[in-house]
């Protein structure tokens, strides 16, 4: 569960994967190529762990900055009828 500044949210690891999937190494790829934009994600993804192999304390803000644009978003707009399915 998420707390932050404009409410709360549950999180599934398995949906943060993917978004960070499709918009970290999709953009790496997209701008270097297939080879270097994979290896560029790799090392981007290495970086977000700490030396005791938590999260660094910049993912750790950028995630909640992330999760509290959804939620203000969320509570500014009309929530949909059923979820969607990805």
């Amino acid at each position: 569960m998420y707390r932050g500044e404009y409410g709360g949210m549950r999180l599934y690891l398995a949906a943060v994967r993917l978004a960070m999937s499709n918009n970290i190494a999709g953009a790496l790829i997209e701008k270097y190529g297939s080879e270097q934009g994979m290896i560029n994600s790799i090392q981007f993804y290495a970086a977000m762990r700490d030396e005791n192999g938590d999260l660094s304390d910049m993912v750790r803000e950028v995630l909640c900055e992330l999760h509290d644009s959804f939620i203000k978003e969320l509570n500014e707009s009309e929530m949909p009828e059923a979820p969607t399915a990805h």
